[in-house]
């Protein structure tokens, strides 16, 4: 699974003047870096805004989505409106923005350094 992100892309932040009221209008996401007696995890979360709740989680040693492509991930999706992540290349390929598109999600990113407005 790629990493490799178009250099450019045409989404931007969706949540600054939204608010969010109802379960599933907006899932975001974030890949965090760890250290753990010297060797490199990223945790993958997806959380719904409105609840706070984590939908999905995924640790692994590959700095990617690929567990965004797998079957408990994929049926959970429903009736979400919003998918919000930072711009990172891991969010921004196309294998992932086109999964989804075809989903009917809009997809929504941070602002460039801008890590507060992350999930």
């Amino acid at each position: 699974y790629s990493t490799v992100s178009p250099p450019h892309h045409s989404y931007h932040n969706l949540l600054n003047d939204l608010t969010v009221t109802e379960l599933h209008q907006v899932w975001w996401s974030d890949l965090s870096r760890l250290e753990y007696r010297g060797t490199v995890w990223y945790l993958a979360t997806i959380e719904d805004l409105a609840t706070r709740q984590i939908l999905a989680k995924r640790l692994g040693k590959r700095h990617d989505v690929s567990w965004f492509y797998q079957p408990s991930t994929k049926r959970d999706w429903g009736d979400t409106a919003i998918f919000h992540s930072d711009q990172g290349t891991e969010f921004m390929t196309q294998r992932c923005t086109n999964a989804l598109e075809a989903r009917g999600v809009q997809i929504s990113v941070s602002d460039v350094a801008s890590p507060w407005q992350n999930g």
